[in-house]
């Protein structure tokens, strides 16, 4: 895949373009992969959703289709603001870094900046600490997302209420009733709750682990250009097809999203609020330690099946707009840059 020649700002506008329309397209996808990471065994030894069809037939049965965008506004806020912010700090960085490469060689022409292509090392480098920068920003509302795709019913909410006042410790049990849910507030209250809950460090719970994922950009950059490499021709891999362009990405983003996926567990599950109030987890070690005590290492990939499938659709199609959205951009410069000579050689 060949690195864009566009400036930082117009990647990350790009990026950002491409996050919204995909973001709506596997919404849904979200909502259950967040339901599947959080639930828990019930009194029966049985959770409350067995599979991605069962979890879909049960919120369109009791929400209908408005259902599966339940906290759709947060997440996809969220998403733009973390592709935008990612994306212009990655192209900030790769320009630095071609910039020190010409630099050093003695080159005094920039038009040969093509050529100073990152390393591995560096590529994953710069796209572990653009990640971890757009992270530190979005991580809020990654909380008011999670928080929102998973608010209680109106009935555990009068259980809650019932024993307000009451101050909430951290409990080794998750077996709570939380395979039930209903509409939660908006984002404004949900963030004012979760200030009260755990003060203004509480917006960034699950950061730590965010920074960690912050390697998944990087990594799924990597992939996917060795993919590409190893399965295109050299005469497609610097301008890939939208097919192709999709399917190297979604193949990048599925090894990146297995290979990290009981980060991704503990992140979802540390900024998930049990329907009881009770504070399940209090760190990444103590995620990992409880969730493989109850079901074993295999427990560190409940819901891995709708994150992957979520992941092939969403940055395959975020990577494809990113693509379009791009090409739309050099043309319009183009012909603004055209237009401006013609009206200089008619003065």
């Amino acid at each position: 895949m060949g690195e864009s020649q566009l400036p930082p700002l117009a990647q990350a506008t790009a990026g950002a373009c491409g996050s919204l329309v995909s973001n709506t397209v596997v919404y849904p996808l979200d909502l259950l992969s967040t339901r599947l990471q959080t639930q828990s065994k019930g009194k029966d030894g049985k959770a409350g959703y067995q599979s991605i069809y069962g979890a879909l037939q049960d919120i369109v049965k009791k929400n209908g289709v408005s259902g599966l965008y339940q906290g759709w506004g947060a997440d996809s806020l969220s998403n733009a603001l973390s592709n935008f912010l990612f994306f212009y700090f990655r192209g900030f960085l790769v320009e630095r870094v071609r910039e020190r490469r010409i630099s050093s060689s003695g080159t005094s022409s920039k038009a040969n900046s093509a050529k100073f292509a990152l390393t591995t090392a560096e590529d994953l480098i710069v796209g572990m600490l653009a990640g971890a920068l757009s992270r530190f920003f979005t991580t809020p509302l990654s909380n008011v997302t999670v928080r929102l795709q998973t608010s209680a019913t109106a009935k555990e909410k009068k259980e809650d209420e019932k024993g307000k006042g009451k101050q909430v410790e951290p409990n080794d049990s998750e077996s709570d009733d939380e395979d039930e849910y209903g509409s939660g507030p908006g984002i404004m209250e949900t963030m004012q709750q979760i200030r009260k809950e755990k003060g203004i460090a509480g917006l960034w719970s699950g950061y730590e682990t965010a920074v960690l994922l912050s390697i998944t950009p990087a990594l799924t950059f990597s992939l996917s250009h060795i993919i590409s490499r190893a399965t295109l021709p050299k005469s497609a891999q610097a301008k890939p097809s939208s097919l192709q362009t999709f399917l190297v990405n979604a193949g990048g983003n599925a090894l990146s999203t297995a290979a990290l996926f009981p980060l991704i567990l503990s992140k979802t599950r540390l900024q998930w609020k049990s329907p009881s109030g009770k504070r399940v987890y209090r760190s990444l070690a103590d995620v990992l330690r409880k969730t493989i005590r109850r079901n074993g290492v295999k427990g560190l990939y409940q819901g891995l099946e709708s994150q992957l499938l979520k992941g092939l659709v969403s940055h395959g199609t975020t990577m494809v707009v990113k693509q379009r959205v791009e090409a739309l951009f050099i043309t319009l410069f183009l012909v603004l840059t055209q237009k401006s000579g013609q009206d200089q050689l008619v003065k």
